[in-house]
């Protein structure tokens, strides 16, 4: 565990020993990643679908808790939602086997057709992520992140 040092800050939760890792990637050209920094991750990598990254943490944690996110971008950026694309029953045990997660972005196809589609973020925009993970592989009482 390479940075587990950084990881005894206490918080206030209600499940026991979260890590709350914060991520800050640069977009360049056709979505491609113009770097990414932040304690606790390894490396970020474009995948060739629109809009999608493989996340790779740097330290085996136990659960994937949640995520959020914002966009800087001195334009209004199209990107409306991003989701961690992995199967929610397979993503503890993904984590833990690799600890790697994907993410995608989505934006809204068109006024006419108002879906969700996979697409790029900007050139020159940033994702800002902020992911809780869960270091302790026991239980209190917090099954619903098993």
């Amino acid at each position: 565990m390479a940075t587990t040092h950084i990881y005894n800050q206490f918080q206030y939760t209600q499940i026991a020993d979260t890590v709350t890792l914060f991520l800050r990637i640069n977009i360049g050209a056709s979505g491609s990643v113009s770097s990414a920094g932040g304690l606790g991750f390894t490396s970020v990598t474009k995948e060739s679908a629109a809009g999608q990254y493989s996340i790779k943490l740097d330290s085996k944690l136990n659960r994937f808790i949640g995520m959020r996110w914002a966009i800087v971008d001195d334009a209004i950026s199209q990107i409306a939602n991003i989701q961690v694309f992995e199967d929610p029953s397979a993503i503890q045990a993904d984590m833990l086997a690799d600890q790697t997660f994907k993410i995608q972005c989505l934006a809204v196809e068109s006024d006419a057709t108002p879906v969700l589609i996979a697409a790029n973020p900007a050139s020159g925009a940033t994702l800002l992520i902020e992911v809780v993970m869960r270091m302790g592989s026991y239980t209190n009482g917090d099954s619903n992140f098993q």
